[in-house]
């Protein structure tokens, strides 16, 4: 009697290795709008908490903003009345040295105190990165999350942001508008930092990193700078969120060599309403020399 050696049904497949799904890649938007709004609606969706207290204290800063005014108005109104008044006589030496002593203190004080601030500011910074970029993922963030996910990567963190600001400050001093270029090239800094692995090191890669992913494509980090400042109160959170999302599509693009479409025309905004704002100001000005002329 024959025996048979394969039994398999011939519709089935002897496989070696298996079948692998396509890499499905998102498709790269560069409308600053509709990439910022669909971020916020995803950072709305998995981090409502964050989203709620970060618009509150946007509200808070902005009434604080017009409170800020008013009162400099008022003290501007103060210092002119001081000016008209009668002159002070002048003080003793010992009153002087006390006078120097305290504005010294103060000067130390104010100095110590902005060096804190600005630690904190990034480490808070680092934390609402970590939370956009999770965001982009689908995922919810605790604060604790976010805490440990910034103490891993802090010093790498602290040493970019500081490395970036001394840039940018340089690059003011020398030139104003290259000074504006390198603010927006390290915009996506921290986003680098907290999405690569916390063992990661290096100050200088991570600014080399930030410089790939946005070469020739600076201009869509203006765009989304653009649609958060023109947008009240919830345009700090388009910021965050568009940057999260904005990093997320140039990493993926940069990483898989994909060529990037075309920038969009919104992109542009930002400039074309400050062109039409430096336009609007000279007119006013022919006009105001016209009016002068004609009185003459």
């Amino acid at each position: 009697m024959e025996t048979t050696e394969n039994n398999k049904a011939p519709d089935t497949l002897d496989l070696k290795e298996p079948i692998k799904a396509p890499k499905i890649l998102p498709t790269y938007n560069s409308n600053p709008f509709t990439l910022g709004f669909d971020a916020l609606g995803r950072f709305f969706n998995t981090n409502t908490p964050w989203a709620i207290v970060l618009i509150v204290l946007s509200f808070v800063g902005l009434i604080g903003q017009f409170g800020n005014s008013v009162m400099q108005s008022a003290n501007q109104q103060k210092a002119t009345t001081f000016s008209q008044s009668p002159a002070l006589s002048s003080s003793s030496s010992s009153d002087a040295t006390t006078i120097i002593a305290l504005v010294v203190f103060i000067g130390v004080f104010v100095l110590l105190l902005s060096v804190i601030i600005g630690v904190i500011a990034i480490f808070v910074k680092g934390m609402l990165s970590h939370v956009a970029l999770e965001s982009e993922k689908g995922n919810s963030v605790s604060f604790s999350e976010a805490f440990q996910a910034v103490t891993k990567r802090f010093w790498r963190l602290l040493g970019a942001e500081l490395l970036a600001y001394v840039k940018i400050f340089g690059w003011f001093l020398l030139f104003i508008v290259p000074g504006i270029v390198a603010a927006y090239r390290y915009t996506l800094l921290s986003y680098v930092i907290m999405d690569e692995p916390e063992d990661a090191k290096g100050v200088t890669a991570a600014h080399t990193r930030v410089k790939i992913l946005v070469k020739h494509r600076l201009l869509e980090v203006f765009g989304i700078s653009t649609v958060g400042a023109i947008i009240p109160v919830i345009g700090q959170l388009i910021s965050l969120s568009g940057n999260a999302a904005l990093y997320r599509q140039m990493q993926i693009y940069t990483d898989n060599n994909l060529e990037k479409p075309k920038k969009h025309w919104l992109n542009y905004l930002g400039l074309i309403l400050a062109g039409f704002f430096v336009l609007l100001i000279v007119l006013l000005g022919l006009v105001l020399i016209a009016v002068s002329s004609s009185r003459i």
